[in-house]
């Protein structure tokens, strides 16, 4: 019996190893699914956490102590450990720890509380101007600290400790800033909103000496990929000390990124399952028809077995042997190598628990699978068995059975009936519903079932109307398909096929356009270097060095963060934007390039004179009042008149603050001024490569602050600004008041300014020496005017200047109006709300660097690295690089991209599924055909002839197979079902294309004509040949 099973197998063994083949690619698909699914799954969450944001990577903890049990009044750093990893486990980096007291400042004029911090590594990780703080009461502050509380290196003050009587004197040792915006260190420590102050970092001895406080504990962790299973919020909102003489509090989002991965994880497993579904039913209904084909091809010899008198399951065995045989072998090798082909290609499955799913899923799957298709091979045969040996003997094709077929397409249509209706009426079965999934197959297999059924009616007319003419070729080959019923379901099958690639092909074509589009939208440029080394100005001015034409290079800034009156704000080169960047349509126009200002003014080092007079008579312009609490309760307050101070007391100083090319600020200080006009010079050493002067102003040296404000009343004359016998300022030019404004921050007081041909007067107004004032602190500073900062938004715009006007508030930088020139729906780089700015106008109005920004270049070629050595000679340092492909990279790499690949490579098995059940159709029917060919070449009919009727009666079934298929691709689209998501972040700022463009009905009709043409070619010969050589030579 196995020896009778070979030499059959082996006698058709292409059409054994088609179904060998079908089977393999049915039940490896479905075997492999799990595997894909979970290792894709794996690597899906380990993307998502390392792409997370990191308020999502960062948990913040902080331990205080209730009692004085604890040592030193501090919670132990393992005792918070300890609490914390029952939540997370162990997966995260080492602690960030630390202690952290806060407190008023007992100095004039500072409202905010400061926060002294003491933290593990603090000088390795920031950029310090001065000493590091090592003795008790050593301090390092912020630029944006020094500005807001008058202070300098060297300077005192004390703070008071909350819930203490403890008072911390503290001496500034040095100005710091993180060497990177984006260090996760300082996660929580400088990431804070511009406008609140920056903690003082300083060294633990500092707390040893502050005996009765009770400093809080911190710890911050990075949590890895381990922490982030499902449950972690939960676990983090449960997080308690568990002690008495303890409490703690933690910041993070962490809790929010296992629900992003279970729902990614998800709908990509729902994409994955849906189109693995489609597969297998094609790959049964291909199964269908090639081993009913197979079957027809064997009806001779089962009647020859039947004559000899064989017992009935001898022929079930010999039959059916065939079959079982092939299928079992095939589903073994298909599930191994669908197996070796996710490991090889995705990777492994790691976690113990997916591995267990894994394979219970895949062994459940590929049994499935496979009864089902054995069950479809039953079916097939079972007619062949149950037929008398008459019959069998028969050369025509068997008569068709058509209740059973009809009762079945009219179900077909019926459930596609239904579920159109559904989907049109009930919105919530439009999306994620099993209508929403199986609807679209059914519209294919409903189209298909039409196509095969006009194939067989086209065919039996055009052959008969042929025939009437005299039209031998397309008789023949008409007449000839008609009494082809098998053909029917090839015909369908490739249309389903054809249909399935076409939308597969449309959601790739789609989603690659919206990959594409988030790259060039998030990056802004072909290739993005980020940069350090150098300031602003320097790197602008390099590039401009480098790139004189402006289409290759474009220096840019760009603060992630809010700069008060936008969240985000990217400075651009903009006379440059058009050749560099990647300008979408959706932008709409291009930022205008602003007007040319006044050079500034330029100081150089060396000696620098200033001219002033200056006397102590006190000019109370204006008035001030103070509410004074009534005695009679029934009342209200009531304002009391304050007289101005009878002189002015103390030194008085002029100061003018100079912006080197660097980005650094340098203070040239005059005096103390004396009575009377007199000339006073200090020397500049910062400026070698040139400074600015940004504004001239006074202080004084009161309370051990040398950045004091002055009294009121105090009034300062400048007459003159030189430098090595050079008038910087003329009297004429500071006494035009029209080049001269205050500040435009609305919390400060500014100087009265007056000008006259003899200079500029500023002088105090009232409550500038009173740190209470409604107004703020005074900053006696008088700036060139300039015209405002000019921006296009997009989004919502924070306005809180004069006359509620934009304004742009970094940290250590003074306030500035900003002019919002337009506005645009979209812009590059921001997710919703920002502003673009030029680079060289925001240089002209901040100067200094800042922190939180974050250098650019923007480069056309993602290919140019002349650029990139040049700057790198130009003394720029190259930090990192991104290129527009590297993000469609990253972005193909999330779970839906995988889903698409997934859905083209499996309808591409389809297609090719179809193309080998047709040439099998071909290669069963050749004999009979050839029989029937040859006998009209015996009476004449010539060899041209022969030819063409072999490939026409296969060329226009697959022609309208394949135009059946385009069209069932284009009805789907018009289906009231959402549009599968291309991001599994769920990312919109640009809308995908909607609907099927041509390009994927272009691109699949060009793939199966390629596929198609070449089988259809290939049968036609051999059917030609084996007429030609039947039928003798003419």
């Amino acid at each position: 019996m196995i020896r009778l099973l070979w030499d059959a197998v082996w006698g058709r063994r292409a059409q054994a190893l088609t179904v060998g083949v079908l089977t393999a690619l049915a039940v490896g698909t479905a075997a492999a699914a799990p595997w894909y699914v979970f290792a894709s799954a794996e690597q899906l969450a380990a993307r998502i956490v390392a792409g997370a944001s990191t308020e999502q990577r960062m948990l913040h903890v902080s331990a205080s102590a209730r009692t004085a049990d604890l040592p030193n009044g501090r919670v132990p750093v393992d005792k918070v450990m300890k609490v914390v990893e029952k939540a997370t486990g162990k997966d995260h980096t080492p602690p960030i720890t630390g202690l952290r007291l806060t407190g008023p400042i007992l100095r004039p004029g500072a409202g905010a509380k400061g926060a002294l911090v003491a933290r593990a590594g603090g000088c390795e990780h920031a950029v310090v101007e001065g000493a590091c703080p090592a003795a008790a009461g050593q301090i390092l502050i912020s630029d944006g600290v020094a500005r807001s509380l008058s202070l300098a290196v060297g300077d005192k003050f004390a703070m008071k400790i909350d819930n203490s009587s403890e008072v911390a004197e503290l001496t500034v040792v040095g100005l710091y800033r993180p060497v990177r915006a984006d260090d996760r260190y300082w996660s929580g420590v400088w990431d804070h909103d511009s406008r609140v102050i920056d903690p003082f970092l300083t060294a633990p001895v500092t707390f040893d000496r502050l005996p009765t406080a009770r400093p809080m504990t911190t710890v911050d962790l990075e949590l890895g990929l381990g922490a982030y299973t499902p449950g972690l919020g939960g676990r983090l909102s449960a997080l308690d000390a568990g002690e008495s003489s303890w409490t703690m509090d933690w910041v993070s989002s962490a809790g929010e990124v296992p629900g992003v991965i279970n729902t990614v994880q998800n709908e990509m497993s729902a994409g994955i399952v849906a189109a693995t579904g489609r597969f297998v039913l094609l790959a049964w209904f291909a199964l269908l028809v090639v081993v009913r084909q197979t079957v027809g091809a064997r009806r001779t010899d089962l009647a020859l077995v039947k004559l000899r008198g064989v017992r009935r399951w001898r022929v079930w065995t010999a039959t059916m042997g065939q079959t079982v045989g092939v299928m079992l072998g095939g589903a073994v090798l298909g599930a191994a190598a669908g197996y070796a082909w996710v490991r090889a290609v995705i990777g492994p499955v790691v976690w113990p628990d997916d591995l267990d799913l894994a394979m219970t899923q895949s062994a459940e799957l590929f049994g499935g699978v496979l009864v089902a298709a054995l069950a479809l091979a039953w079916l097939s045969e079972l007619r062949s068995l149950r037929s008398p040996v008459v019959e069998l003997l028969r050369n025509v094709p068997p008569r068709v059975r058509g209740r059973a077929v009809d009762a079945a397409e009219l179900v077909i249509v019926t459930l596609l009936a239904v579920g159109v209706w559904q989907l049109t009426t009930v919105e919530a079965l439009r999306s994620g519903s099993v209508t929403a999934t199986m609807v679209p197959a059914l519209l294919a297999i409903a189209v298909g079932l039409l196509a095969a059924r006009f194939v067989l009616w086209l065919s039996g007319r055009a052959g008969a109307a042929a025939m009437r003419s005299g039209r031998l070729t397309v008789a023949v080959a008409g007449l000839s398909a008609r009494r082809r019923p098998t053909l029917r379901w090839v015909v369908t099958l490739l249309v389903v096929a054809v249909a399935g690639l076409t939308t597969a092909m449309g959601d790739m074509v789609r989603g690659e356009q919206a990959v594409t589009a988030r790259a060039e939208q998030e990056l802004g440029a072909d290739r993005v270097l980020r940069v350090d080394g150098v300031s602003r100005k320097n790197l602008l001015d390099a590039v401009r060095d480098i790139d004189p034409a402006g289409t290759r290079g474009m220096a840019v800034s760009y603060f992630p963060s809010t700069v008060g009156f936008s969240p985000q704000l990217l400075a651009v080169d903009t006379a440059r934007l058009a050749a560099v960047a990647d300008w979408r349509p959706e932008y709409g126009a291009l930022p205008r390039t602003p007007s040319g200002v006044d050079d500034p003014i330029r100081v150089a080092d060396g000696a620098l004179r200033l001219t002033a007079s200056f006397d102590r008579k006190v000019y109370a312009l204006g008035d001030r009042t103070q509410p004074v609490k009534s005695e009679n309760p029934d009342f209200p307050p009531f304002d009391q008149p304050v007289p101005p101070p009878t002189e002015i007391t103390g030194d008085v100083f002029a100061q003018v603050a100079l912006v080197s090319a660097t980005g650094t600020r340098t203070l040239a200080r005059f005096g103390p001024l004396q009575e009377g006009r007199h000339d006073y010079q200090t020397t500049v050493s910062e400026c070698a490569g040139g400074c600015r002067l940004m504004w001239l102003g006074l202080s004084a040296a009161r309370d051990g602050s040398s950045q004091a404000a002055v009294s009121w009343g105090t009034r300062v004359s400048v007459h003159a600004v030189q430098q090595d016998g050079r008038a910087l300022l003329d009297a004429a030019r500071l006494g035009d008041r029209q080049h001269w404004t205050g500040s435009s921050n609305t919390r400060v007081l500014g100087p009265i300014l007056d000008g006259s041909a003899d200079g500029m007067t500023l002088t105090a107004p009232p409550g500038c020496d009173d740190p209470n004032h409604s107004r703020g602190t005074c900053e006696m500073r008088a700036y060139p005017a300039e015209p405002a900062l000019a921006a296009v938004t997009t989004g919502l715009v924070g306005r809180n200047g004069r006359n509620n006007r934009a304004q742009l508030e970094l940290s250590g930088t003074d306030p500035a109006d900003v002019d919002i020139s337009g506005s645009a729906a979209k812009l590059p780089r921001f997710p919703e709300d920002g502003a673009i700015v030029d680079l060289a106008d925001f240089d002209r109005v901040v100067g200094v660097s800042v922190a939180n920004e974050q250098l650019e270049v923007w480069l056309a070629d993602a290919g140019d690295e002349a650029f990139v050595a040049a700057l790198k000679q130009h003394g720029v340092n190259v930090q990192s690089s991104s290129t527009v492909d590297a993000a469609r990279g990253a972005l193909n790499r999330q779970g839906p991209a995988g889903v698409r690949r997934f859905q083209l490579g499996v309808f591409g098995l389809g297609v090719l599924i179809s193309a080998v059940a047709l040439l099998l159709l071909a290669s069963v029917e050749r004999r009979t055909r050839a029989g029937e060919l040859a006998a009209l070449r015996r009476q004449g009919l010539n060899a041209r002839m022969v030819r063409r009727i072999s490939l026409l009666g296969y060329a226009v079934p697959t022609t309208v197979a394949v135009v059946a298929g385009l069209a069932a691709a284009a009805a789907t689209a018009w289906l009231p079902v959402p549009k599968p998501e291309v991001f599994s972040d769920g990312w919109k700022v640009l809308s995908p294309p909607d609907g099927l463009s041509t390009i994927p009905f272009a691109l699949t009709a060009l793939a199966a004509a390629a596929l198609l043409a070449a089988v259809l070619v290939y049968a036609a010969r051999r059917l030609a040949r084996q007429a030609l050589i039947d039928g003798g030579a003419r």
